[in-house]
Formats: C-alpha cells, sequence, structure tokens
C-alpha cells in the first residue's frame, strides 16, 4: 500500500478509489471497466496499475480501506478513553457523515447486498461488513471490561450498531439523509445504551 509521507492514503490513490466507488455503485462491479475509471480520474492505465494489481485489487482494497477507516476511529476513541457513550455517538456520526457526503457509497452497499447474492462483489461486501461487526464488537468487550455495559451486551450492541448503519444506508440511497437531522446519532446512542444497559 502506498502512502503520503503523513501516512495516510495518497491523493491519487485516494481520487481512483473514489471515483471507482461512484461507477460502480452507478453500474456494478461488473459493468464498470478499468478504462472508465481512469477516464473518470483522467489518468492513464499505468496510473491505476501503479497503485491497484488490478480492479478486482482495486475493489478489495475499498473494502479493506473501509475496515481502516472504522479501526482507526475506535483506535482514536481508546487512546482518547472515550466512554462507550461516546464511541458509540461517534460510530454513528461517522457512518452519518460518510453517507450524506458519499450517497455512492450507500448504494454500492444495497446494490451488492440485494440483488447481486452470488457476485463476487456481494461476497466482499458481506466480508467487510462481518470485519465491522468484529471490530465493533472487540471495542465494546473493553467496555463490558471497564463494567460500562453489562457482560455479553457487546456483540448484541455491534448487531444494533449494523441495524443503524442499514437505516442510514437506506436513508441515503433514497435520498433522505439531509433530512435526518445531525443530532440523531446522539439520540440513538442513548436509547440503545438505555436499553442494554437493563438488560
Amino acid at each position: 500500500m502506498k502512502h503520503s509521507a503523513t501516512g495516510h492514503v495518497s491523493d491519487m490513490r485516494r481520487r481512483i478509489m473514489d471515483a471507482a466507488l461512484d461507477l460502480i455503485a452507478e453500474k456494478g462491479m461488473d459493468c464498470v471497466s478499468v478504462r472508465e475509471i481512469v477516464a473518470r480520474v483522467r489518468v492513464t492505465k499505468p496510473v491505476l496499475y501503479y497503485y491497484f494489481k488490478s480492479k478486482d485489487d482495486l475493489c478489495e482494497q475499498l473494502g479493506r480501506q473501509s475496515v481502516e477507516d472504522l479501526r482507526a476511529l475506535i483506535r482514536s476513541a481508546q487512546e482518547n478513553k472515550q466512554p462507550v457513550d461516546a464511541l458509540l455517538e461517534r460510530l454513528f456520526l461517522d457512518m452519518y457523515d460518510k453517507n450524506k457526503r458519499r450517497p455512492s457509497f450507500a448504494k454500492l452497499i444495497l446494490r451488492a447486498m440485494s440483488f447481486q447474492g452470488n457476485s463476487r462483489q456481494s461476497a466482499d461486501v458481506l466480508a467487510t461488513r462481518k470485519q465491522h461487526i468484529n471490530a465493533i464488537a472487540a471495542a465494546f468487550r473493553g467496555a463490558e471490561k471497564r463494567g460500562e455495559i453489562p457482560r455479553g451486551a457487546a456483540r448484541d450492541l455491534a448487531f444494533l450498531c449494523g441495524a443503524v448503519f442499514g437505516y442510514f444506508l437506506i436513508s441515503s440511497s433514497l435520498g433522505e439523509i439531509p433530512y435526518v437531522d445531525r443530532d440523531m446519532p446522539r439520540r440513538l446512542a442513548k436509547i440503545i445504551l438505555a436499553g442494554v444497559r437493563k438488560k
């Protein structure tokens, strides 16, 4: 993986990934060619192949980057010793912001999970979703150990996160995210944790 001096994904790599995400969301992975991706970014094929071995590699990296972004958010929360309430709100706010900023992300996920059930794209998305749930559950197990939530609640809380993420995905794909108010992530976190703590 090629990074800039600051350790972040390079700007060109990110531009290629963003273009691929938008095109795949519009047409599906099988209907998007490398030629279309490089045309969208206004670079040549060798530039794409400098960062990615193939179109499949590019698609896999989209999933990996999504997981790494989530893990980075969780690491930051843990390093700052944020309580579980703040972590849950931050997770919801991050998903809300991503879907508001890039509705194509929601379309890609929903396309892959719905009518293309046997495609490679669907398998990749489902594998990425599983990694998301596992990363979130691991963070909540730390909250269990600290006594912030009851023992055995981490997995339930991770799946509730998945349900909220699904809500934001559907709202975004329907063009409704602008109408979901920005305070909703905080309210949802509060309601969910109140229920979990009464378990």
